[in-house]
């Protein structure tokens, strides 16, 4: 199974050690699935992870942020070039971005909790799905599940 990871997923791992989006990267850290990401995505999760109101909240160092990053890179399928052409999301068009990888990279899923991604539940036959549900699927499609 290959997803794309919206950066509130990724951010959240770090907001609650023990949550429901670090037991996605958990899942990842085991193989139970793949990641698909691009440099903006990459970009995005540490902006994201350095700005004032996130950072005082994760107690990440500088250094920590720099290699979860690279940790991310080097554990997925990196999409080098996203073509910047599809139009999905009126309302939010920065979220544009992680249906692009999802097609480029030839994705099945989509995990965020951005409703406006949400909202559209799924495209081009790839599922957006909250974390919660991800993690569900993730534990049915276990062998001891």
């Amino acid at each position: 199974m290959l997803a794309v990871v919206d950066t509130n997923v990724f951010v959240s791992r770090y907001l609650s050690p023990t949550g429901t989006c670090a037991i996605v990267f958990r899942y990842l850290d085991l193989g139970r699935f793949h990641l698909a990401v691009a440099q903006s995505i990459l970009d995005e999760y540490e902006r994201v992870l350095r700005s004032p109101k996130i950072a005082s909240r994760h107690n990440l160092s500088e250094e920590q942020i720099v290699r979860a990053t690279r940790f991310v890179r080097r554990r997925s399928l990196y999409i080098a070039d996203l073509p910047d052409q599809l139009k999905v999301i009126d309302v939010d068009p920065k979220d544009d971005k992680f249906v692009e990888c999802a097609v480029a990279g030839g994705a099945d899923m989509i995990v965020s909790g951005d409703r406006h991604l949400l909202e559209l539940g799924s495209y081009e036959g790839i599922r957006i799905v909250s974390p919660a549900v991800f993690v569900t699927f993730l534990e049915l499609e276990s062998p001891e599940g």
